[in-house]
């Protein structure tokens, strides 16, 4: 009951420290792996250097020290808020892949049956080393191991001229270009993903303010309102789905942003009268800062019409290529003001 009770208190304050830390779920994940992975090394280390595992190669023990003072620092600096995680983890896995590629190394001028063997087993940790970007989602960091563990691989192979890994040569360099590479895009697309679900929030936040809806309200909207050919009461029923203060507050909004939407318009038509409608839409974006992309769903035009359109503004404002339309635009605004006043 004892250890039970203990094991929920730090569960408990191991998660409140991770939601504190980590804001992103590849944050979470990363710290997790980088947690337990550092408290692995640790242990591998301590091994090391009371040599344990009998290796007794006083330049591997050096190595191994190294390793561990480094890693202690940096994670003493990541816990005091002095780096990054992405820094913490990065030194944990470089420097535990720099080590376990000079230990191969070493053996490999010295080969006994032994220190074969110990070749082989820091094969399978170079393998781990090069997984563990991956779960945690580190991007770029299984290209560096992967590079790194092909090369030494292929080193000790010709060092140490052993049938064991000439036989195994190419599966080993198939598994590092594997995990490598298909790892690498396998983080990218989830990091990706992840930062168009943030995108979405951020939307979906500022679409509940615009409206001064809660997100109940909003998706009933929504699914009611995507009904084709919506009758009288239909419409009657859609708009009551939604609150009669909330219908008030939705309308209200709708009509200040078109007061201001045609009075953007009528303003930015004084001033530069040798415009089209559609080329004053895209102008109006323009100063509001609207990238291309936002444009293009915005007005539902292709973002190849918008550039040509854009084109035509520039000409009919006789613009070099050198000068900003924003600020060419935002000019005429502000000539036409001082011109009304």
């Amino acid at each position: 009951m004892i250890i039970s009770d203990i094991y929920m208190y730090i569960k408990k304050r191991y998660s409140a420290y991770v939601s504190d830390r980590c804001t992103t779920i590849s944050d979470k994940q990363k710290f997790h792996v980088y947690f337990f992975t550092l408290l692995t090394i640790i242990s591998l280390c301590l091994i090391s250097i009371f040599d344990i595992s009998g290796t007794g190669n006083p330049l591997i023990k050096y190595l191994v020290i190294a390793v561990f003072i480094l890693n202690i620092l940096s994670s003493s600096l990541f816990f005091l808020r002095k780096i990054t995680l992405n820094a913490a983890f990065s030194i944990l896995i470089l420097s535990s892949l720099a080590e376990t590629i000079s230990e191969m190394v070493i053996l490999a001028f010295t080969p006994t049956t032994y220190d074969l063997m110990l070749i082989i087993g820091n094969i399978a940790l170079l393998i781990i080393l090069a997984i563990l970007p991956v779960i945690a989602y580190a991007s770029g960091l299984a290209y560096i191991v992967g590079g790194l563990s092909i090369v030494t691989y292929i080193a000790c192979t010709i060092a140490t001229d052993s049938s064991a890994l000439i036989n195994s040569i190419f599966n080993y360099i198939a598994i590092f270009l594997f995990i490598s590479i298909f790892g690498e895009i396998i983080v990218r697309q989830y990091l990706r993903s992840e930062k168009e679900n943030r995108q979405m929030a951020r939307n979906e936040k500022a679409m509940l303010e615009f409206f001064n809806m809660d997100k109940e309200e909003l998706t009933n909207f929504i699914r009611l309102s995507k009904a084709k050919g919506l009758d009288m009461h239909e419409t009657e029923q859609l708009l009551d789905s939604i609150g009669r203060d909330t219908r008030e507050r939705l309308m209200n909004t709708l009509a200040h942003y078109l007061i201001e939407k045609e009075s953007d318009r009528e303003r930015l038509s004084r001033a530069m009268p040798e415009l089209t409608g559609s080329e004053i839409d895209i102008c109006r974006l323009i100063v509001q800062g609207k990238k291309l992309g936002e444009m293009s769903r915005l007005l539902g035009k292709s973002p190849s019409n918008i550039t040509c359109q854009r084109s035509n503004i520039r000409a009919k404002l006789k613009l070099s290529k050198e000068d900003s339309l924003s600020e060419a635009i935002s000019a005429r605004l502000s000539s036409s003001s001082t011109k009304k006043a």
